[in-house]
């Protein structure tokens, strides 16, 4: 049996070994951190591949803008495919490849790995979303409203209204937007204040400070009223407008 003092003598080694790799490990990501951040790509690069090659899933974007920072696009594309095996649930994976083959020049295998994002993602709330975000952030408005169309299709409880008529507003598409916001009200007409609020932030104030009032949400909604005259919620949305109009009338 081990002594006492050999005991204590081992547990102490341990301890030391742990703290020198915890310190080593401090030290590493520091000075990842600072190149980085610094934008110094060739000295951040070999702390942030001991990093990542020990938690891939922490150190993965620091080390992929490291990566494409130096232009080593192989291994970037590797690291990507590694985190896609590690969780092929992570789609978003696909736009940062798409994203090397498109710095490279490559438009035909750029779009396919945008469509391989689109095809493969599951078709659930967070995951459709989160990709149409990843799409938003690249302003590939256009893909972003695929997602949620695939979303809307596989889950007509939650068709994505608000979602998409953020998506168009991005796109500068005055009128697709405010159809979203309207079909959002005749979906569940319990969403009138709701939508109200969106449009309030989404169309602003004119300079006359009449809010919403907008020609073309005045014309969709004659045109909504034409369409479901049995749609009130419309009609009560247009009387909405028209004394907001009066009150500011008033005040003149």
């Amino acid at each position: 049996m081990l002594s006492h003092k050999r005991i204590i003598l081992f547990l102490l080694l341990i301890v030391l070994a742990s703290f020198h790799s915890f310190s080593q490990k401090n030290q590493d990501e520091r000075l990842a951190t600072y190149y980085l951040e610094q934008k110094d790509y060739e000295k951040a690069n070999p702390y942030l591949e001991k990093l990542f090659d020990k938690t891939p899933e922490q150190w993965f974007t620091q080390y992929y803008t490291c990566l494409v920072g130096v232009k080593d696009y192989s291994r970037a594309e590797k690291i990507c495919k590694k985190i896609l095996k590690r969780n092929p649930q992570n789609v978003n994976i696909y736009i940062h490849i798409a994203k090397l083959y498109k710095a490279q020049g490559d438009e035909k295998k750029e779009n396919e790995n945008y469509q391989k994002a689109l095809k493969e993602v599951i078709p659930v709330q967070g995951f459709i979303q989160q990709l149409a975000f990843a799409f938003m952030e690249e302003q590939l408005y256009d893909l972003a409203l695929e997602t949620y169309k695939k979303g809307r299709k596989a889950t007509p409880d939650y068709p994505y209204y608000y979602e998409t008529a953020e998506v168009y507003k991005r796109k500068g598409d005055l009128k697709a937007m405010i159809n979203e916001y309207l079909d959002a009200i005749q979906f569940k007409e319990s969403e009138l204040i709701t939508a109200q609020n969106f449009l309030q932030n989404a169309l602003g104030y004119d300079d006359e400070g009449t809010g919403i009032n907008n020609p073309v949400l005045k014309q969709e909604l004659v045109k909504r009223i034409q369409q479901h005259p049995d749609k009130i919620v419309f009609s009560e949305f247009l009387i909405f407008i028209q004394k907001q109009q009066m009150k500011i009338f008033l005040k003149l």
